[in-house]
């Protein structure tokens, strides 16, 4: 769901832009890197673009603090053949950015690269080059908005879902949220279900993740089986990608109440699922699931706290370590 992408710090200067377009720009550029996006900070680039940052005015110096705030970037060591931004000057140039997807140039650039007037731009056949001002209507862009919008399909198979819905964004956050009403009871019913594809997914994938799981104790299921459940899921996890989980299981009339759908919070970026997290039913989609890709928002907050508040008390929660 996320596109990695890296921006040249020229960019974002802007030059001949008219002050108030070029907040608003600033304001489009990071609204998708921030709903869409992984930053690829290459360490050639580092220094150039915090330089960049502290030459900005005031408001626009502050919303780019703020989204660094939010962490949705990564430090990339230097390559053997990228020399940075400032050294390019043939589109050959760019491709030794590795598996960079949007290549975010200035409009100098993009006419010393000679690209043309035909859109997109295309580096080679996985990387596009777009202007700053319109990286919200970029190729790449509109394909990640596409899928956030996209029906999963029936018999889609466990793998295929975790690779284009969740698998960038369990590498790029590390505070998950599982809010799931029957996940719970599956788990301890069905051997392949679309928990236990999560978590072992998540283990493998994830770095230092912070994982908390919300569903109902539905059923004649006793707090033990579900204890059990759990420690048997946990126990059999080898790679070390989550470091903390809890697990909570109110009554389900809360949910009834409090949690009307079932999503995937990785960070604040939601992923709602109408048939939960059976998407990853290691048997395959078990039928068309209308996913939405959104933000949160007070009602996800006020949802997660009314959940946890409802299984206070040792006989309805577990965590690890």
């Amino acid at each position: 769901m996320l596109a990695r992408f890296a921006v040249d710090p020229d960019s974002l200067s802007q030059p001949g832009v008219r002050p108030r377009q070029k907040d608003s720009n600033h304001r489009r550029f990071l609204h998708v890197w921030l709903r869409y996006g992984i930053l690829m900070l290459h360490a050639r680039d580092r220094d150039d673009l915090l330089q960049a940052i502290k030459e900005l005015p005031q408001s626009s110096r502050k919303l780019w603090k703020s989204a660094f705030e939010e962490r949705r970037y990564r430090q990339v060591d230097a390559l053997s053949d990228w020399r940075g931004f400032r050294a390019v000057d043939a589109k050959e140039d760019l491709a030794q950015l590795g598996n960079v997807e949007l290549a975010v140039l200035d409009d100098e650039m993009l006419d010393l690269l000679e690209f043309g007037e035909t859109t997109p731009f295309w580096v080679n056949e996985t990387m596009e080059a777009c202007p700053y001002h319109s990286v919200d209507q970029s190729h790449c862009t509109s394909t990640i908005v596409a899928k956030a919008e996209r029906m999963i399909p029936k018999n889609e198979p466990c793998d295929a879902v975790w690779a284009a819905h969740f698998q960038r964004l369990s590498i790029a956050e590390k505070s998950i949220v599982v809010v799931d009403r029957y996940a719970i009871k599956e788990l301890c019913r069905y051997p392949r279900s679309g928990l236990r594809t999560f978590v072992k997914s998540l283990d493998r994938d994830g770095v230092g993740v912070n994982l908390t799981i919300y569903s109902a104790q539905v059923d004649d299921l006793t707090s033990a089986q579900i204890r059990t459940a759990l420690n048997d899921l946990f126990g059999d996890l080898t790679e070390g990608g989550i470091s903390l989980c809890h697990a909570y299981w109110p009554d389900d009339s809360h949910f009834a109440r409090d949690a009307h759908w079932r999503y995937a919070r990785f960070g604040d970026a939601v992923c709602q699922l109408d048939t939960g997290l059976q998407v990853l039913d290691e048997g395959g989609v078990p039928r068309n699931c209308p996913f939405k890709y959104h933000l949160r928002d007070r009602l996800v907050r006020n949802t997660e706290n009314a959940l946890r508040d409802a299984a206070l008390g040792p006989d309805r929660h577990w965590q690890i370590p």
